[in-house]
């Protein structure tokens, strides 16, 4: 009897270390709202936390602000992901809620280099950007984003919880 118990223990064991390693709550996981210029980006995409992240000397992430056009740029690179998520919008001159959808170019993009597939937004793909910080003086820029785009050939995307906080 006390070797089944054995075998049932040393299996528990097995199945918790070979658990998947993202949380229960993958919002846990993302870096804390903050407006300090901390030079955080995070997000859920498709149920999991996603840091921008990549090895050195490779910059995981960038932001620009010229006369209202506010640009981000940031990558993701571990083992299984190679991803980059880039939001470019103009007339960003004070916190407020902003779409991004496409006037000219995507106002914003999500490139998944494993599968090869681009997401763009556009007029029914439809992402939100809500600037809770536009600081152009010390150029600190925090904010919340989230979009679901679909594209033939491609998975779904469905990004939530996103937020950055930045400084130029």
């Amino acid at each position: 009897m006390k070797l089944t118990s054995y075998i049932f223990a040393i299996f528990f064991l097995i199945l918790l270390a070979c658990k998947d390693k993202d949380s229960p709550n993958p919002v846990d996981d993302l870096p804390p709202e903050t407006q300090t210029g901390q030079q955080t980006f995070g997000c859920i995409v498709n149920g999991r936390a996603w840091v921008a992240s990549v090895p050195f000397p490779l910059n995981r992430l960038t932001v620009d602000y010229y006369h209202g056009f506010l640009g981000i740029s940031s990558k993701l690179k571990t083992d299984s992901r190679y991803q980059t998520i880039s939001i470019g919008k103009t007339n960003v001159i004070k916190p407020g809620v902003y779409t991004l959808s496409k006037i000219v170019r995507s106002e914003l993009r999500l490139i998944d280099f494993n599968t090869q597939c681009t997401y763009d937004t556009d007029s029914l793909n439809i992402g939100v950007l809500e600037m809770t910080r536009v600081d152009t003086v010390n150029m600190i820029f925090s904010g919340r984003f989230h979009f679901k785009i679909g594209v033939a050939g491609c998975d779904t995307i469905r990004v939530a919880d996103g937020r950055f906080d930045l400084r130029l």
